[in-house]
């Protein structure tokens, strides 16, 4: 079955694998939890939290997802976590963003990073 939700998903065994467990290990926990819950107070409010919860994570892995494919198009990986030294992914972060703001087309910008600059830092 694995493979076959590999296939599916056009991701590796190892991922769909990961997937599988979290899911699991996920329901295992929370089933008991959300059981008794319903058992003494009704049905409603687990139905509705479950639901809320669920469209809450699908926003978040909607929104990493977009993010991951604008750092994979456009290169962003690896930056650097501290300055002065700067990669090549933060250059063109920072181009990227400065350039973002050239709103007329009389504006010009032009970024530049000299070397002496980006490796002593004030």
């Amino acid at each position: 079955l694995l493979p076959l939700i590999a296939d599916h998903f056009h991701v590796s065994i190892a991922s769909a694998g990961l997937g599988l467990t979290v899911f699991a290990l996920s329901y295992a926990g929370l089933a008991p939890v959300f059981g008794h819950y319903g058992d003494s107070h009704g049905r409603r409010i687990p139905i509705v939290i479950g639901l809320i919860s669920w469209l809450y994570l699908l926003s978040q892995f909607t929104l990493f997802a977009a993010e991951i494919n604008v750092v994979r198009a456009r290169r962003l990986w690896p930056r650097s976590l501290f300055p002065p030294k700067l990669t090549a992914a933060d250059k063109r972060a920072m181009t990227a963003t400065v350039l973002s703001q050239q709103t007329r087309p009389e504006q010009h910008i032009e970024v530049a990073y000299p070397e002496a600059a980006s490796e002593h830092a004030p």
